[in-house]
């Protein structure tokens, strides 16, 4: 309901219950009953927006490609595991502080002029779904994390993101030490509570008795110095 309440807004999201309850106060109903009346608060179709995500298995990914000038973002349905993408397409809430990108994108894949800024996706964690960047956006929001500009939310979203796409065959061990080492200057619990769901991740593929192993103890131990030191 989050994500359905950031796309019609706080006061129109209130209105809509609002008049949903007094309206069905004591009627059974269905979810489309719901839906009217949040449509005619937002003037928004919210069934078109919405049935997708409850009618349909799984949840997308959304890839976001630097092409020079232009950037590219394309959707496909998200698997951990084998999987064939079966063409669904969501209607996708981007939350993007990109100017030139649309509320909702809801094709398999177009291009856009990109303004000077940082790339970043569902800014507030709200809408279902993976943001993967190429390495070279990615390489920009990360560097936003490592120099404080990023807040909580955005920090933490990064981690789960890529734990999701390392269980899904899309980015490898490597990917996530090369993200994990720009959280030397970490402080939010939060955040520690997730990098220590990477490490004991990346873990379980190490023989505790190997050199690989000792270099991962002393990865660990430079990444958490910083917090040690409080």
């Amino acid at each position: 309901m989050n994500m359905l309440r950031k796309y019609v807004g706080d006061e129109a999201f209130r209105k809509g219950l609002q008049k949903y309850f007094e309206k069905f106060k004591y009627q059974n109903t269905i979810g489309q009953n719901l839906w009217d009346c949040l449509s005619e608060a937002s003037g928004k179709n919210i069934a078109d927006f919405m049935n997708p995500w409850i009618l349909r298995s799984g949840y997308p990914s959304v890839l976001v490609e630097d092409l020079g000038d232009k950037s590219k973002l394309s959707q496909k349905q998200f698997f951990i595991g084998e999987g064939k993408n079966s063409g669904k397409k969501w209607p996708i809430l981007l939350g993007s502080n990109q100017k030139n990108l649309p509320e909702i994108m809801d094709c398999e894949e177009f291009e856009f002029e990109k303004d000077p800024n940082f790339i970043q996706l569902n800014k507030e964690n709200v809408a279902h779904f993976i943001s993967n960047y190429d390495e070279k956006l990615f390489k920009n929001l990360l560097e936003k994390v490592r120099n404080g500009e990023l807040d909580t939310v955005s920090r933490l979203q990064i981690l789960q993101e890529r734990s999701l796409l390392s269980r899904g065959g899309e980015v490898s061990s490597v990917d996530l030490l090369k993200t994990l080492q720009n959280y030397e200057n970490e402080h939010s619990l939060n955040v520690w509570g997730m990098i220590s769901v990477l490490i004991g991740e990346l873990k379980i593929f190490i023989d505790e008795q190997s050199e690989v192993s000792k270099k991962m103890k002393k990865f660990v131990e430079n990444l958490a110095k910083s917090e040690f030191k409080k």
